[in-house]
């Protein structure tokens, strides 16, 4: 009897269970049975004693009609557009309402009470183009066209199109465009030529006008800001279809623009997502402006263009810069995202075509990712150079990212006569890095003018006063190299590198690279981060070595020559917390520190520090006089320490207002008991 008992209530529980899933199914269908399905699934909640964990989560339906299903979800925050489909017809959004009145609801979105979003659907059409002499459009099928299908047709400027044959003003057709019946749209057409921008609209109808014949000035200072904020805008050209003209800011400021996007395929970002080799955009300020960008794509971005192809950038500033993305592969920067140059073959005949930023600035402002993908490049002037060059330019932003420069996250082309007075940083916790994707190991790269220097990248006359933190940090780059190619001269640094793996007051690590006539006066200090140790029983302590320099911390076969450094170095390496009965992981884990590199698999000489310098290793200190030469590992580092008579060292704004940007090239002359700066 007992028995029977038990198998009765076991039946009752899954009859309640089944029904109690039916009625959750029932919330993700259309018609009745979703309205229906609130009262049966709350009766069941009751009936079992289920109670809500947060009285701020809500149930949220979706009606699709005949519409690919969507599942009900309780949340307070959906983050990414539910998707859903339905053959010959487009999807036109969620509405949190049947009638679908008011706007599309965008994502992220947040859930204030219980809900029912209504799916909308545009049924398709034949939509065909008469382009009148441009570029062949495809016809398509459609019942909804979110933006303006371009096509384009040399020494012409788009004028919109039409759905009469002779462009009557009320036939043009404005997008987003909903299709009711089978259309045929007109392209119109005007000469291109020279254009004064006087209004924010006239600036973005740009897009449709991208002839290099094209010459745009701007006649007065663009606002974007409204009522409810900064304006969202869409960039202005891409990679496919760049702006090929020429664009004069004429001393006047763009402001107050903002671009955002999750997700999508679009790869382009700035005022400008793109321009070709013919392009010039010059004399222009951004002022105020706002980027953010979250996707699990590639993307180039800058405030004054995404993606740079051969075309020139010149006398640009940009102040006050809100820049932030995250994603797989990102290249950011304040000025442009991606420098690159090109080479068109015609016959015989090569031309070569230089990406080009000069005489540029950017002004305060945060350009930053927490992305911990590998390939993350953030500048304070250009994300990334591919080939190119960046000239007369200088950054006092915060940047901060995987890898991060305070003019370039990446360097293959040149940098000359560039300053950085920032502050260059990795993210400020591992704990709040975005990762698209679980990697081995959180590696950040960076330095006051470039976080890597590749092999081709020449790095020239450049100076940083800031701030420089990561885990390959160097006053001028992060890494330089692999490769003889790669090479910095006449830089100096006076900026505090901070590290917890490889410090170096010009370079955290050279990779058989070059550094020649180099002078650092910024402070260096590698320290370990203690981490917790499960292996051997340990319970706490550093689990890497430490290496800091006032040139290079890391030398690995690169070649250090005619180079200053003319302050203490410090690496310290903390020890692990562990019981008597545990062996010291001190021995393990040394702290390398020398005046001029901490770790050389090179013999180094003709390299020069002061005599009465301090080198501390963990903890304990040394000073350098003739009779104290270190050795660096098992390589000897041939270091001569020197008395300099007077303080010509000890002015920074000297060097500042004369060093950096100084026509001639300074150098050390060096006599064997003196040192001093000299210039052509």
């Amino acid at each position: 009897m007992k028995k029977t008992k038990t198998i009765k209530i076991y039946i009752l529980i899954l009859t309640f269970l089944l029904l109690f899933g039916l009625a959750s199914c029932n919330a993700s269908r259309s018609g009745p049975e979703a309205q229906n399905s609130d009262g049966l699934q709350t009766f069941f909640k009751n009936l079992l004693g289920i109670q809500n964990s947060d009285a701020q989560v809500y149930d949220v339906d979706f009606f699709v009609g005949n519409g690919k299903n969507v599942k009900s979800v309780r949340t307070d925050r959906i983050e990414k557009e539910p998707e859903t489909s339905l053959a010959h017809y487009d999807f036109g959004g969620w509405y949190d309402n049947s009638q679908y009145q008011g706007k599309r609801i965008t994502f992220p979105y947040e859930v204030t009470r219980n809900m029912t979003l209504y799916a909308k659907w545009y049924k398709h059409y034949s939509v065909s183009f008469e382009t009148n002499g441009g570029e062949e459009l495809d016809d398509l099928r459609a019942g909804y066209i979110e933006k303006t299908p371009i096509t384009t047709r040399q020494g012409f400027n788009f004028k919109g199109w039409f759905t009469t044959e002779d462009f009557q003003e009320e036939s043009l057709i404005s997008f987003p465009y909903e299709v009711t019946s089978d259309k045929r749209f007109y392209a119109k057409w005007v000469t291109a030529g020279a254009y004064t921008i006087t209004t924010a609209q006239e600036l973005l109808d740009i897009r449709y006008g991208l002839d290099a014949a094209n010459v745009y000035t701007l006649g007065n200072d663009i606002d974007f800001h409204t009522p409810l904020g900064r304006m969202e805008i869409e960039p202005i050209a891409n990679k496919d279809l760049p702006f090929k003209g020429t664009f004069n800011g004429n001393g006047k400021t763009i402001s107050n623009f903002s671009i955002t996007e999750t997700d999508d395929f679009q790869k382009y970002y700035g005022l400008f997502g793109a321009i070709g080799k013919e392009a010039t955009i010059k004399d222009l300020t951004i002022k105020d402006a706002y980027i953010k960008l979250d996707s699990n794509y590639m993307f180039y971005a800058g405030g004054i263009v995404g993606y740079v192809e051969g075309g020139k950038i010149s006398n640009c500033i940009v102040q006050n810069a809100e820049f932030t993305g995250d994603g797989k592969e990102i290249h950011l920067g304040a000025i442009a995202g991606y420098l690159d140059s090109i080479e068109i073959v015609e016959g015989d005949q090569t031309t070569k075509y230089i990406g080009e930023i000069k005489d540029s600035k950017s002004i305060g402002g945060n350009i930053r990712s927490r992305s911990a993908e590998q390939e993350i490049n953030v500048g304070g002037i250009v994300g990334y150079i591919e080939a190119g060059s960046v000239t007369n330019c200088s950054s006092n932003a915060y940047v901060s990212g995987r890898i991060t420069g305070g003019i370039a996250g990446s360097n293959k082309g040149s940098i000359t006569n560039c300053s950085f007075e920032g502050s260059a940083q990795q993210p400020l916790s591992y704990t709040t890095i975005v990762k698209k994707e679980p990697i081995t190991e959180y590696t950040t790269i960076v330095g006051g003018i470039a976080g890597n220097n590749h092999a081709g990248g020449l790095i020239t006359q450049c100076y940083t006063i800031g701030t420089v933190k990561g885990k390959w940090a160097g006053g001028i780059v992060g890494i330089n190299g692999p490769g003889s190619t790669a090479s910095i001269t006449n830089c100096y640094s006076t900026s505090a590198v901070i590290s917890d793996y490889r410090a170096g007051g010009i370079a955290g690590h050279n990779e058989g690279a070059t550094i020649t006539n180099c002078f650092n006066n910024g402070s260096v200090e590698a320290k370990a981060i203690p981490v917790a140790v499960e292996s051997g029983g340990y319970t706490g302590g550093s689990t890497s070595n430490v290496f800091a320099g006032g040139i290079v911390g890391h030398n690995q076969e690169g070649s250090i020559e005619r180079c200053l450094n003319y302050v203490s170095i410090a690496a310290t390496c903390i020890q692990p917390n562990v019981d008597a009965s545990r062996p010291q992981l001190g021995d393990y884990n040394p702290a390398f520190a020398g005046s001029i590199v901490g770790f050389s698999t090179k013999v180094l000489n003709g390299n020069y520090s002061l005599q009465g310098l301090t080198i501390t290793r963990n903890n304990t200190p040394y000073t350098l006089n003739e009779d104290n030469i270190f050795y660096s590992a098992e390589v000897r580092q041939n270091e001569t320490f020197i008395i300099v008579p007077g303080n010509e060292y000890a002015a920074n704004l000297f060097f500042r207002t004369v060093l950096g940007y100084s026509t001639g090239i300074w150098a050390l002359d060096i006599d064997g008991t003196s040192i001093t700066l000299s210039f052509a």
